[in-house]
């Protein structure tokens, strides 16, 4: 399993290229931030090894858990028969 839970390729590339969300750390509508982290992140996931591993694991592993609608929105694209969301557990509600 892989989990999909922050800052990976495909979080970075789908909100640049697609940008499937009204807001991202890489978009606000259709325009693409350039803040000095949203460039730093597209420099470490894009056209390097992290790239190529993350590649690797989502193709290799037998499932995707999304831990965040976002994440699932990043994922779904290259591998619907893969992802789950399973989210966060909330901590807004005590436990009964």
């Amino acid at each position: 399993m892989l989990g999909a839970y922050g800052m990976d390729h495909y979080w970075v590339s789908t909100n640049i290229t697609q940008m499937p969300l009204r807001y991202s750390d890489f978009n606000i509508g259709k325009q693409l931030r350039n803040n000095p982290e949203a460039i730093k992140e597209q420099h470490e996931w894009l056209g390097t090894d992290k790239e190529y591993l993350n590649k690797l694991m989502a193709r290799e592993c037998h499932g995707i858990i999304a831990g965040l609608y976002e994440y699932l929105v990043s994922y779904t694209p290259h591998y619907p028969q893969k992802i789950t969301f399973i989210p966060y557990p909330s901590s807004s509600t005590p436990p009964t």
